[in-house]
């Protein structure tokens, strides 16, 4: 008896050393995969130009080289002190890239997503989604932000597209069930926004200082709070600088 316990001791070891290789290994390639894409796609500034190279409002995003390796890629999302620096994309469904990485094949960290039918340069509120990692590859930061010090230090985010750049101000983070109602507000009167706004505003588990007080619109950053769960992690965002992208 005490053999047989050994041995499937064994075994389980064996197996959840090979589910950890495989992780490592997923991780390692996908990193890579991203790296290299930032490579391509992200041009910063020189010096010399009349702009600020560090800031990354002035970044510039390669849109023609994303969209020919594939046209779903609408946008980039950069949140600096994070690992979040990813296109995104949006496909037929809204789930289409939940198991798919930006060249179309099957991954298990997907890509960063909106849905299916957002406009995500025009919508007042516009949701975009990634999985929650452990190992802080694709929304696996987006949990940090229900830490008030973590809230503090990452306010920003940048949402690129082809034609403009968004300097973007967090201002709530909460958690909340996967069938929220707040999914379904995209298109919105200036009303409606001022009411989402007010309500996201109040759920928010941290504080934040000197909020902004012109919504032109919103960013909703979201993942799984915690694995297998039908809860969210959120983190949100106003737009509060623009420009337009010059040729």
């Amino acid at each position: 008896m005490k053999r047989l316990v050994n041995v499937i001791l064994v075994l389980v070891i064996l197996v959840l050393l090979a589910l950890g290789l495989r992780d490592v290994f997923g991780y390692v390639k996908v990193n890579k995969e991203n790296t290299s894409l930032r490579e391509l796609a992200v041009k910063i500034p020189r010096e010399g130009q009349g702009i600020d190279p560090n800031d990354p409002f002035y970044r510039m995003i390669d849109f023609e080289q994303l969209q020919s390796i594939n046209p779903e890629i609408v946008g980039w999302i950069y949140v600096p002190g994070t690992g979040i620096d990813y296109p995104v994309l949006v496909g037929d469904t809204d789930t289409e890239y939940l198991r798919m990485d930006y060249n179309g094949a099957y991954s298990i960290y997907g890509t960063i997503f909106g849905f299916a039918d957002a406009d995500i340069v025009f919508d007042e509120h516009v949701c975009l989604f990634g999985h929650n990692t452990t190992n802080g590859l694709m929304f696996g930061d987006v949990r940090n932000y229900l830490n008030q010090d973590w809230a503090n230090e990452h306010t920003k985010m940048y949402f690129y597209t082809p034609e403009r750049v968004k300097e973007c101000t967090f201002f709530s983070a909460f958690t909340c069930y996967m069938n929220d109602e707040l999914f379904s507000a995209m298109s919105l009167s200036s009303d409606e926004l001022e009411e989402l706004v007010s309500s996201v505003k109040s759920r928010s588990v941290v504080t934040v200082e000197n909020m902004p007080t012109d919504a032109g619109q919103v960013y909703t950053l979201s993942t799984c709070n915690g694995f297998n769960t039908p809860y969210r992690c959120l983190s949100n965002f106003l737009v509060t600088r623009e420009r337009y992208v010059l040729e």
